[in-house]
């Protein structure tokens, strides 16, 4: 066999043991997307502020203080989440140009929550009907809410889960929801995004969207009750809203992203999760 047939098999064997390695064979020694933490996801889509207690782990040194410390229980990973007794338990973080819509015409705000009752004891509403279990918003600083009604109510809403932008002058706001049959000890992940940037013929200003473990369940629009949100100065609370009522039950892992969060990342935030479990 002469030098230069050598010299070809040579090439030939040498790519081919290159074909057979992936190209990016440092990068597959690293851990992929399924290999991150819950906190690793949420914290990989740059969120303006990060509750796992009271710190802020953004990075953005936001913390808030607790009321009535609440005691603690354990997500579906195995993590810590701050349990509410449902009475006068909650937790503020003051007023942030980052926690309203109007600082970038977007804004998703993502929890999960774990009702430990269906019918709230201390409750609001025109026939005392629900709780307001986290948002921002106080006479004439009306900004947004994530609410959940009693089992038995006037509304004939039973355990409904929904989400509201305001006109900061408050009444009635722009909504969507869930409308499921709640466990009680049943962790459910909650997403209330609301977006006036991306405008169309069915949402000329814009609209609001709730997702349920990694689903989008309803989208509505802005201008069917008017609603321009605007950037007011109450504190963004956890377990109730402006004091009016009160969650009972655990409620961990709080983020606010300044931007729409795609339903493909929030899906991969549900599924990093697990599957939630009674606990």
């Amino acid at each position: 066999m002469n030098k230069t047939r050598k010299a070809l098999i040579g090439i030939v064997v040498a790519a081919a043991a290159l074909a057979a390695t992936p190209a990016n064979a440092e990068n597959t020694r690293k851990p992929g997307p399924m290999a991150r933490t819950y906190n690793q996801e949420v914290l990989f889509d740059e969120p303006v502020g990060f509750w796992t207690s009271n710190v802020d782990l953004s990075g953005h040194g936001r913390n808030g203080r607790f009321t009535a410390r609440p005691t603690a229980t354990v997500m579906p990973n195995g993590d810590r989440a701050p349990r509410y007794n449902g009475v006068g338990q909650y937790l503020t973080i003051p007023d942030g140009n980052d926690w309203s819509v109007s600082r970038t015409g977007a804004l998703t705000v993502e929890a999960w929550l774990r009702p430990d009752v269906l019918q709230f004891r201390d409750d609001e509403g025109p026939r005392r009907e629900y709780v307001h279990w986290l948002g921002k918003g106080t006479p004439g600083h009306q900004e947004y809410v994530a609410r959940m009604y009693s089992l038995h109510n006037h509304a004939h809403r039973p355990n409904r889960i929904s989400g509201y932008a305001f006109n900061l002058s408050g009444s009635e706001g722009a909504g969507s929801y869930f409308q499921d049959v709640v466990v009680v000890g049943e962790w459910i992940h909650y997403v209330l995004v609301i977006n006036t940037n991306r405008r169309n013929e069915t949402y000329p200003t814009g609209y609001v969207k709730v997702y349920k473990n990694g689903e989008l369940r309803d989208q509505d629009a802005l201008v069917g009750f008017n609603v321009t949100p605007g950037n007011g100065d109450a504190p963004f609370r956890v377990a109730t809203r402006d004091l009016g009522s009160f969650f009972q039950g655990a409620i961990g892992k709080v983020a606010i992203y300044g931007k729409e969060l795609s339903a493909e990342r929030l899906r991969r935030h549900y599924q990093t999760m697990a599957r939630p479990t009674i606990r």
